[in-house]
């Protein structure tokens, strides 16, 4: 079996400073190669791409293959819940977008500490398992972004729950609010498969820093062409995830055919890291660690609740790499010209902060970014 799962949230754009101008016509191939190399796993959100990525999928796969042929995974958006009314709301839409009766997979979005007694207040998990039972739903999971305490609570209170899709990278195996090891032994205690998002940290485990490429180069010689480098650190981080035992599927934000054919070449019959290679790893992590970037992984869950519209993942991206690479004032004034608030702009509500997988200090960054930008 592949481990390779498509998750539709970074699918190509035929504007790249708008989500929801998504190009059905590259889409149209992505989707078509995956399915026609074996692999069938597709996960999209309510959110994702403002909605748009439910509807292309509704378009681009429901309408064009058999609904046997592949497994759909969409979910719960918990921090648009107000009532219990708003469950069946969602979710009408969510199959009217997706043009199904049906969903595979069915998860609790961003599930955590906060929202699980949001979602007992609203009798959200009594929904779920009327869903079940509905046959509108074959399995129940959860997106997590907590910690392994709370998690073991979850499961150990609702067993009903099969699927826990977690954050697993090399670079968070061990982070201390992250929690990815600790929250995947918890799974494994329980004996739930993990589905796993951000294997490749949002791209930032593919375009390292030169110094980490200089201690690739030592102990990898096909890292003497950038091309390799850059083949080499996916086959890593992909194989890192794809190797733990409890994990079903690798997710994947895939927006061109290099990708999505180099993905599924390394996750077919995922070999498992060597201990000279987790050595490797750990090195690399030492020297992440030491720079003081921000460790966004451009999820934009930050985005749409910013009440000034700013792109905030966009700015962050640019920090990390004028910080590390030092791009000039050319860099810097086309950073000016993204759509949306400036960095200065922010008015400190601590809406993204709240809502940020990554738990960052979000408009404390801010700040650094308005000083190096503005």
């Amino acid at each position: 079996m592949n481990k390779l799962g498509f998750g539709m949230m970074r699918l190509p754009l035929n504007d790249i400073n708008n989500p929801k101008d998504i190009c059905k016509e590259k889409s149209i191939e992505l989707v078509d190669a995956f399915l026609e190399s074996g692999c069938n796993y597709f996960d999209t959100a309510y959110i994702y791409n403002k909605g748009q990525s439910e509807k292309i999928i509704g378009e681009i796969l429901v309408d064009r293959h058999p609904r046997e042929s592949f497994i759909l995974t969409d979910k719960m958006p918990c921090m648009l819940i107000n009532r219990n009314e708003d469950y069946d709301t969602i979710f009408n839409k969510q199959l009217e977008r997706t043009h199904t009766n049906y969903f595979d997979n069915y998860f609790l979005h961003a599930f955590g500490k906060m929202y699980y007694e949001e979602t007992k207040k609203y009798n959200g998990f009594d929904w779920l398992n009327n869903k079940l039972k509905e046959g509108k739903v074959r399995h129940l999971g959860f997106s997590y972004h907590d910690d392994a305490e709370t998690l073991d609570r979850i499961l150990t209170e609702h067993p009903e729950f099969e699927l826990v899709q977690l954050q697993i990278n090399y670079a968070d195996w061990n982070h201390p609010t992250i929690q990815s090891r600790l929250n995947y032994e918890v799974c494994v205690k329980h004996d739930k498969k993990v589905i796993v998002m951000g294997p490749l940290k949002g791209g930032s485990l593919v375009n390292l820093p030169d110094d980490v490429l200089e201690l690739l180069n030592k102990k990898q010689p096909c890292f003497s062409c950038e091309a390799a480098y850059r083949m080499t650190a996916v086959s890593l981080g992909l194989r890192f995830a794809g190797g733990l035992k409890n994990v079903q599927i690798v997710l994947s934000g895939m927006s061109d055919l290099k990708q999505l054919k180099d993905n599924i070449r390394i996750l077919e019959n995922v070999r498992a890291l060597t201990e000279e290679e987790k050595t490797l790893l750990s090195d690399a992590v030492q020297m992440f660690n030491a720079k003081k970037t921000i460790p966004c992984t451009s999820c934009k869950y930050c985005v749409g609740g910013c009440p000034k519209q700013i792109q905030i993942p966009e700015y962050f991206g640019l920090y990390n790499t004028q910080y590390i690479f030092g791009m000039g004032d050319n860099y810097i004034q086309n950073a000016l010209n993204i759509s949306g608030g400036k960095p200065s702009e922010c008015i400190k509500c601590g809406k993204c902060d709240s809502i940020c997988p990554q738990k960052l200090p979000v408009c404390e960054y801010m700040e650094k970014v308005s000083k190096l930008f503005e």
